[in-house]
């Protein structure tokens, strides 16, 4: 299942979280500090693949850092909640 393309095509707004080198959770707009999340290697992630990839439109997505690994639970889901909110108010 490659999930790259799809996500290039879609026009709605998208959220992308991912496992990286921060202490909390933060907006990033490059692949610096992306980590392998435990089950998927940094290198094969989305977000590193849709950042890095020239063509793909990024207005519409959001791209999270946060140090909790793949299939962890949220320590902060309140930073997500005002991500969602604001995207539904634009």
């Amino acid at each position: 299942m490659d999930p790259v393309e799809p996500s290039k095509k879609l026009q709605a707004p998208e959220i992308i979280m991912q496992t990286a080198d921060v202490k909390k959770y933060e907006i990033i707009s490059d692949t610096s500090k992306i980590i392998h999340d435990g089950v998927i290697p940094a290198t094969a992630s989305l977000a590193k693949a849709l950042l890095e990839d020239d063509k793909c439109p990024k207005a519409n997505k959001v791209f999270i850092a946060m140090k909790e690994g793949h299939n962890t639970e949220l320590a902060d889901p309140s930073f997500l909640a005002v991500i969602i909110e604001k995207s539904l108010k634009a």
